[in-house]
């Protein structure tokens, strides 16, 4: 259960300003509203609108692109086509059209504000979260760990490798220099797909599985009694289950039962612009479509490496993702989806950087105004314990374990958690009921441990690997600068081993004997580590 950091922006098409007024205000403050109708297309296009009368429904606030428009019922089949074929970016946002029967006989009296403004936050709650509102969101790296267990599911399995990129990468000196490359996308690294494509594949499931979903659900604290744990929501309610999953990521309430406070957090120096939008777009730039044209067969990746800093960019056919870590300037920068900036402040830190790609700066330029993320990247100190006392409570994921980006694991690790989890779970109730909880919590958290501490550190390493590149090495071997999966990384089946190694694991927490992982590298002992053990080049 989480809640956005800002309001969704939309636009509502209606008959009556008073009504629109009364249905925003009601709106809130999950969404933000505008009634700038006749503006559609500039809006959707990223441009100033330039309304012929103002009106006074909504914050009239254009910094953000609109995720859906709403149409009224007195909206005629002729006036919505008008609209839509005014618009060329149709499958870039949801558009909710009243029924036939509700415009036949919906009834405006007391309450009609209320009731038209919780109908419209039904349908937009449901369309957010089953991946249907014109979501934003670049590209995630699925590693093969992740997408093997896919398989228990065909129908999941099927729509993620059909909607996976076939990537073939290049790197490049920052100036725009051929370093190494063509290259194919390591499947030791596994497959990228857009996060909105992920998102929707993965919700699809859950919803074809009859698994209920409470939609725009606030958690504000974790609770746990006895044989239960709980959540606090915003509005009071309190929720309580066998079990509690914190999987609500880097600033998860549940820190306050299992380690009593946040992890403390470190400015790592750096932050990273990340942004995604139509490849059409780029393809209006004459150098673009010359020589980086849509390809045929898969997608290409482009590294541009400085000496502190580097971009990348991925080219698909509906899709074209880039970003740049850089140095923080501390101004713009947040740990948050919702910090966004201009592509001419952004055209501004590269250059401020020295000598870029021409090609690179120019899909930079041609950025939709305000769809730029401004990423803080935030380091925080390794956790050993992501249980609650009571066993009741247990974070997976960046809850758990945040990782930083040139790790190109997170989300792999977040759903081997989601496999290792469940098989504990099932082998300690199967023989001990409900009661077999804390246990199975437990021995999921010791078996994960080691292999997620140390990929954490790989991070860090191939962050260093990036920015001194030996370019004679990588012209021979581009896998030098990739610093690609080892095979105990890649091979590993999270499934099995949680399988095959449970027993062990809870003989050795009742006797206190040591238990030894083996889903780790042979030479590597786990050691507490903090961000400062880093810096000071300790681990």
């Amino acid at each position: 259960m989480a809640s956005a950091n800002a309001p969704v922006p939309i636009i509502l098409c209606g008959a009556k300003v008073s009504l629109g007024q009364e249905s925003a205000n009601f709106m809130k403050p999950e969404f933000e509203v505008d009634a700038a109708c006749a503006e559609i297309p500039r809006l959707l296009s990223s441009e100033e609108p330039q309304p012929a009368e103002a009106n006074h429904v909504g914050t009239h606030n254009y910094s953000a692109r609109p995720r859906a428009v709403l149409f009224g019922r007195t909206y005629t089949n002729d006036k919505l086509q008008a609209v839509l074929d005014a618009c060329k970016c149709k499958g870039e946002i949801s558009w909710v059209i009243p029924g036939e029967a509700a415009a036949k006989n919906e009834v405006i009296g007391p309450g009609h504000a209320t009731r038209v403004a919780t109908n419209m936050k039904n349908v937009l709650t449901e369309l957010a979260n089953t991946g249907e509102m014109g979501q934003e969101g670049d590209f995630i790296t699925i590693g093969p760990t992740a997408s093997r267990a896919f398989s228990k599911w065909p129908t999941l399995y099927e729509a993620f490798h059909k909607a996976a990129y076939d990537t073939s990468f290049y790197y490049y000196k920052q100036n725009g220099e051929l370093g190494a490359g063509p290259r194919k996308f390591s499947e030791s690294f596994g497959w990228n797909v857009l996060r909105p494509d992920l998102h929707k594949i993965l919700m699809d499931t859950v919803l074809a599985n009859g698994i209920e979903v409470r939609y725009l659900q606030h958690v504000v604290e974790f609770l746990e009694i006895e044989d239960k744990g709980g959540v606090k929501l915003a509005n009071g309610e309190i929720l309580y289950a066998d079990i509690v999953i914190a999987a609500d990521g880097i600033r998860s309430k549940s820190w306050t039962i299992i380690g009593g406070v946040e992890p403390t957090t470190y400015s790592s120096g750096s932050a990273v612009f990340r942004c995604a939008y139509p490849t059409s777009r780029a393809m209006e730039i004459p150098s673009i479509q010359k020589n980086w044209s849509i390809p045929e067969k898969g997608e290409t990746m482009h590294f541009f490496l400085g000496s502190a800093s580097h971009g990348v960019m991925l080219i698909g056919k509906e899709k074209i993702c880039w970003g740049w870590m850089h140095r923080d300037d501390g101004k713009t920068s947040q740990e948050s989806w919702s910090a966004k900036l201009s592509s001419s402040t952004a055209r501004q830190q590269l250059d401020e950087d020295g000598e870029w790609s021409a090609e690179y700066l120019s899909v930079v330029e041609k950025t939709p105004a305000n769809s730029i993320i401004h990423w803080k990247l935030v380091w925080r100190d390794m956790q050993q314990t992501w249980t609650s006392p009571k066993g009741r409570v247990v974070q997976i994921g960046d809850a758990a374990h945040a990782f930083l980006p040139t790790a190109v694991n997170g989300a792999t690790q977040a759903f081997e958690d989601a496999v290792s989890l469940p098989c504990c779970l099932r082998m300690s109730i199967d023989q001990q009921g409900l009661a077999g909880i804390p246990t199975a919590t437990r021995i999921h958290n010791t078996l994960r441990l080691d292999r997620v501490s140390f990929i954490q550190q790989v991070g860090f390493k191939r962050r260093h690997a990036l920015y001194n590149v030996d370019w004679e090495a990588a012209k021979k071997d581009p896998s030098v600068v990739a610093v690609e999966p080892q095979k105990w990384q890649y091979e590993h089946n999270p499934e099995k081993y949680a399988t095959e190694r449970f027993e062990e694991c809870r003989d050795c927490l009742d006797t206190g004997k040591t238990f030894v992982n083996t889903n780790k590298p042979e030479h590597y002992t786990f050691v507490p580590w903090t961000v400062a053990d880093i810096d000071a080049g300790k681990i």
